[in-house]
Formats: C-alpha cells, sequence, structure tokens
C-alpha cells in the first residue's frame, strides 16, 4: 500500500470509528469535542504536511459523504426543521476545512529560490548527488505541477548548478554539480538571497528584485550589481555635480580675471590720452 493509501485508509477509519457517531448524537458535546481532539492529533502525528493535507482532504470527504446519507432520510430536513446532526457535520467540515487552506497556503508561500535551495540539499545527501526531480520535490514536501518542472529545468540549465543531460521524456534525472554545491555552502556563509526574489525564466537576466547568481562570469556580475546600486548611483552624480561645479568656478575666475585685466588696461589708455 502507497503512503497516500494508508493515510486515507487511517482517515476513513477514524471517520468510521469515531467521527460519524459523535456527529450524530444530540447535546452529546463531549463526544463531539473528543473526537475533534483525535483527529487533530492523528494529524499531528504526520510530519509533511502534504500528508497532512491527504488526511485532512479525507475526514472532509468522508464526513460530506456521511452527510449526504443522513440527509436522505432526516425527518428534521423533511420537515424544515433545524437538524442538529447537519450543524455538527457542516461545523467540523468547516473546522478542517480551514485547516487544510491554511496548510496549503503554508506550502506555497515559500519562494522558487528557497524551494531550490531544498532542491539542491537533497541531491547533495544522495548517491552520485543524482535523483529525480519529482521524487525529490516529494520528500522535500514541495507541492508541483507540470509547469513548475519546466521552471526548474530552465533555471538548471540556466545556471548550470545541475546537470541536465539526463533528462528525457520519461523523467527528469538530474545530478548536482560542484557549482551546485559551492552555492550552497555559500547560502550556508549566509550569502542568502531575500524570499521574495523570483527568477526570471523567459530570459537570461536578473530581475532587479532578485539576487540568484549566475556562475559565469560572478565578478562581472557582482561589479555589475555594484555600479547599479543605488548608494554607488549616488556617489557617481555627487563625484559628476562635483566636477561640474569646479569648472563653473574656474571660468567664473578666469573671466573675472580677465573682465579686472580689461579695466586696467582702460585706465592705462585713458590717463596716457589726457597727459
Amino acid at each position: 500500500m502507497s503512503r497516500k493509501k494508508l493515510i486515507e485508509a487511517n482517515a476513513k477509519e477514524m471517520v468510521d470509528l469515531y467521527a460519524k457517531d459523535a456527529m450524530q448524537t444530540n447535546n452529546n458535546h463531549r463526544a463531539y469535542h473528543d473526537t475533534h481532539k483525535l483527529i487533530e492529533q492523528k494529524k499531528n502525528s504526520y510530519i509533511k504536511t502534504s500528508e497532512k493535507v491527504i488526511f485532512l482532504q479525507t475526514i472532509i470527504d468522508e464526513l460530506r459523504f456521511h452527510k449526504s446519507e443522513h440527509q436522505k432520510e432526516c425527518k428534521a430536513t423533511e420537515k424544515n426543521r433545524i437538524c442538529e446532526w447537519e450543524q455538527n457535520y457542516d461545523n467540523t467540515i468547516y473546522k478542517f476545512n480551514n485547516q487544510r487552506k491554511e496548510l496549503i497556503l503554508s506550502q506555497t508561500q515559500l519562494s522558487f529560490q528557497g524551494k531550490i535551495k531544498l532542491i539542491f540539499q537533497e541531491l547533495a545527501t544522495k548517491s552520485n548527488r543524482r535523483g529525480l526531480l519529482r521524487e525529490i520535490l516529494n520528500e522535500c514536501d514541495i507541492p508541483f505541477i507540470d509547469t513548475d518542472l519546466r521552471e526548474y529545468i530552465n533555471y538548471f540549465k540556466k545556471t548550470d548548478y545541475v546537470y541536465t543531460g539526463y533528462i528525457t521524456k520519461d523523467g527528469i534525472d538530474i545530478i548536482l554539480n560542484q557549482s551546485g554545491l559551492d552555492y550552497l555552502q555559500g547560502l550556508s556563509k549566509g550569502n542568502n538571497i531575500s524570499q521574495g526574489s523570483i527568477y526570471d525564466l523567459n530570459t537570461s537576466r536578473i530581475n532587479e528584485n532578485i539576487n540568484i547568481p549566475i556562475p559565469t562570469n560572478n565578478n562581472k556580475n557582482i561589479d555589475a550589481q555594484e555600479n547599479n546600486s543605488p548608494t554607488r548611483l549616488w556617489q557617481k552624480r555627487s563625484f559628476v555635480i562635483a566636477v561640474i561645479s569646479s569648472i563653473i568656478g574656474l571660468i567664473s575666475l578666469i573671466l573675472k580675471l580677465l573682465k579686472i585685466r580689461l579695466l586696467g588696461q582702460n585706465r592705462r589708455m585713458i590717463k596716457k590720452r589726457y597727459l
């Protein structure tokens, strides 16, 4: 039995043994709340977020099924009265569905760079630093769709951190290069990248808000980033303004000296004329 099937079987068993009876009781709040605690404890026994999501989704699906079965024969519903059992189902489904959504959102909030780091770390621990991308993403608990795989491949090819020569239509077989290990080492030393960064995979450039390094010509890239930084640009502008101000001052001084010289010459000519 696969891991997913096992989790689904555990969830169905919990609903059949505990949750269904707790939902279909009147004024037995202790059984209702105890069942919630049991479901919470079982959910928290799973380490991976994706496994918790599978468990909760199965709980919700099973509760919805039993609720629909109850509605077929509910006397209160037939008489347009409020059914306490149905309220129990609705409140429980609402509660665990909200938890499921929060878990899914917590997975998607990890940045692209953060996912790359997890992929590299997993590859680094494998034999020959080699593995299948789909399996690695599952092991790292990173949710993905097929278009995400293309983004990863494009990034691997552009950066050359990962060898992609074994990629075929049947599987994305990748190997972590030495440059990928160096990249991980740089991250561990604190040369981290902002979590909000997104790699621009449609062009060969890096977005202004991104700091994921391209391994070729690293020094030139670093110099270019420093030269284009706001501080460096302001320093350049201040230097240009200072030079222009100095030139203007020098021209003004020269003009002033010429004016004084011309006035002196005029005075001497006037004196000669009256002498």
